[in-house]
């Protein structure tokens, strides 16, 4: 499994580390009362934060793949764990044992998947939008034209998993990445054909569920010997494939929507389908049908107008829902995404 943006806890017997890199502070425990803690000065490329608590021997370590510095597009896995070892070491002293057996509080699952063009990559990044035709996400940050992102968040009350894929070369491109560009701009032909997908993890149950492991009513020690805990070796020896699982589900729908890859004259599809055939096609959704005339209409003028015109209608319509036949490309790049998150 390839972690990213990832949040550990280890508990170390001897803490060893070069004073004059931490700041002194106190924080509140929960019962109130005060507890000495050192955080880290510096901020090297992909090491976000350490914080040694001296009372309970624990340290809090939170960082990325960028860590990696040229060996970034690989990810944190069982291959490169230990250049991370390697790169946190300078700052606090601990063996690669005791990295292996942190508890991961929380992190990011993600693959890189690579198409064999840029064009293929943007096809299969517009193709996901057919995900909105499941309700049960809510979708944000799309922008069809430019093929950046798609955000997929459940609608559950109690944890919001969140699945996001994105165009990686525009996002190694942005400012803030310029660092680690440094170090991997060899690598653009790669690059420039990256759809990067990644989960959010951020609750012990998750984490167990991502690698399937069943929770213990085995009778809790101490915190660190938590048996329910998710410890950072398991993570990277997992096979499991959570990124996949949560795409099938996310698409669970999409073979129900034609209509993107039926019509690209949007007077065509007005004339054959009327409004209340394209909502129809658009497996019953008034934010895909929007959707599909964002991407279809002439210009911004023309899809204002619609837009007001769908909205009223949308006051007066009856649910339908129909299947179609799903031999297209729209739907050829999204079997491509599943197979290779099969794979990954």
């Amino acid at each position: 499994m390839q972690l990213d943006s990832t949040k550990i806890k280890l508990q170390l017997e001897n803490l060893d580390y070069e004073n004059s890199l931490y700041s002194e502070q106190t924080r509140k425990t929960p019962d109130r009362s005060e507890q000495t803690k050192f955080t880290l000065y510096q901020r090297p490329l992909g090491l976000k934060h350490i914080e040694i608590l001296p009372t309970t021997n624990e340290v809090l370590i939170e960082f990325s793949a960028k860590i990696l510095q040229e060996q970034y597009l690989q990810g944190i896995n069982k291959n490169t764990v230990e250049r991370l070892h390697h790169q946190i070491k300078p700052y606090i002293k601990f063996s690669l044992d005791d990295l292996l057996n942190a508890i991961v509080l929380r992190t990011d699952i993600a693959e890189n998947l690579i198409f064999d063009s840029q064009q293929d990559k943007e096809n299969a990044l517009k193709s996901l939008i057919l995900g909105k035709s499941n309700t049960g996400f809510k979708v944000d940050d799309f922008v069809a034209k430019k093929a950046e992102s798609i955000i997929f968040t459940g609608r559950q009350v109690s944890y919001k998993n969140r699945q996001i894929y994105y165009n990686k070369e525009k996002e190694l491109f942005m400012a803030r990445n310029k660092e680690i560009m440094k170090f991997i701009k060899s690598q653009y032909s790669e690059i420039s054909k990256i759809l990067r997908v990644e989960q959010n993890v951020s609750s012990f149950d998750k984490l167990r569920q991502a690698i399937g492991k069943k929770p213990a009513n085995q009778k809790l020690v101490s915190n660190f010997d938590n048996p329910n805990s998710v410890r950072l070796n398991e993570m990277l020896l997992s096979t499991n494939k959570p990124l996949y699982e949560r795409h099938k589900i996310i698409m669970k729908y999409a073979n129900e929507v034609s209509i993107f890859d039926e019509y690209d004259d949007i007077s065509v599809a007005e004339k054959l389908e009327g409004y209340r055939g394209i909502y129809r096609k658009c497996n019953s959704s008034i934010e895909l049908m929007l959707d599909f005339y964002k991407e279809k209409s002439p210009n911004y003028k023309f899809f204002m107008r619609r837009k007001k015109e769908i909205l009223h209608f949308s006051n007066n319509i009856v649910q339908f829902r129909t299947k179609m036949s799903h031999n297209n490309s729209y739907f050829e790049s999204l079997k491509t995404i599943e197979k290779m998150l099969e794979v990954a």
